[in-house]
């Protein structure tokens, strides 16, 4: 049921903001850092309960970013001709930096223990092993994917390169799928 909020709201944002996000991103990408900080923040602190069960919601969970790449991903279904479409695609890139960013809140409390994981496998259930050596998947794809979607990076590659590197969002999301599923375990 969250998700279908998350998608809501993105959708709300990208009606409001898609504009100005490709026009000035990196008020946007300053935002998103400001929250994931307000959350790394907010493990040690106290926050409001109506700001902490957000921040938990929609950034620790990932469930803002989530929908985000969701829609990112599936406006490359929609006819060519369609006005959604025509409105996303110049955005994509951009939603994406932001989706990444919100997603480094859910990744950095949670690696000094794929450290340990990764290090002791055979000493933690199976399914969170697998789900950890997926997350560690995951954050080079999410890496290598951001640093394409920047605007100054996709000038400087050759569009051959780019559309075959962006080929790595569809292991991209059946891992992230595979990991969801893995922690619901």
């Amino acid at each position: 049921m969250m998700i279908l909020v998350a998608l809501l709201i993105a959708g709300a944002f990208i009606a409001l903001f898609g504009r100005t996000l490709k026009t000035h991103p990196i008020p946007f990408y300053a935002i998103d850092v400001v929250l994931d900080l307000l959350l790394l923040y907010g493990y040690a602190n106290p926050l409001p309960p109506l700001v902490w069960a957000g921040l938990l919601v929609f950034v620790q969970r990932c469930l803002l970013a989530q929908a985000l790449l969701v829609i990112v991903m599936f406006v490359g279904v929609l006819g060519e001709g369609s006005r959604v479409r025509r409105h996303l695609m110049p955005i994509r890139g951009e939603l994406s930096v932001v989706a990444a960013i919100l997603v480094l809140g859910h990744a950095v409390p949670h690696l000094p223990y794929l450290g340990r994981v990764l290090g002791d496998l055979g000493g933690v259930p199976p399914s969170r092993g697998v789900s950890f050596l997926i997350s560690a998947v995951l954050l080079v794809l999410l890496a290598a994917l951001t640093v394409t979607a920047c605007r100054a990076v996709r000038r400087r590659m050759n569009a051959r390169t780019w559309k075959r590197g962006q080929w790595l969002t569809n292991p991209f999301f059946g891992l992230f799928y595979v990991h969801l599923f893995l922690v619901l375990l």
